[in-house]
């Protein structure tokens, strides 16, 4: 659902601040689920937090946060996926 949710927000037309407050917590939780090293999902939730707190919004804030956003849809596609509920072996 955070997933889902976080597209919702990178094809939003106009972006509030109140959407920021309830995606917030979940940016933590889709950085993990990337492959990223930790110093770039770091540096990913800082600049996130950049672009939101540049008021009023301008250019290139806006340009950064869709680009930081695409960055993290990108390290969550290329992820492998998990089926908790699949066996590895085989029974045959």
């Amino acid at each position: 659902m955070f997933v889902g949710n976080f597209i919702g927000i990178i094809c939003a037309r106009s972006l509030h601040y109140q959407f920021y407050s309830w995606y917030f917590y979940s940016i933590p939780y889709l950085l993990w689920k990337t492959r990223y090293p930790t110093l770039l999902r770091v540096l990913l939730f800082i600049g996130i937090e950049f672009c939101w707190n540049v008021y009023p919004s301008n250019a290139f804030s806006s340009a950064l946060l869709l680009c930081l956003h695409l960055v993290i849809l990108f390290g969550l596609w290329s992820a492998p996926s998990e089926f908790p509920y699949v066996s590895n072996t085989k029974t045959e």
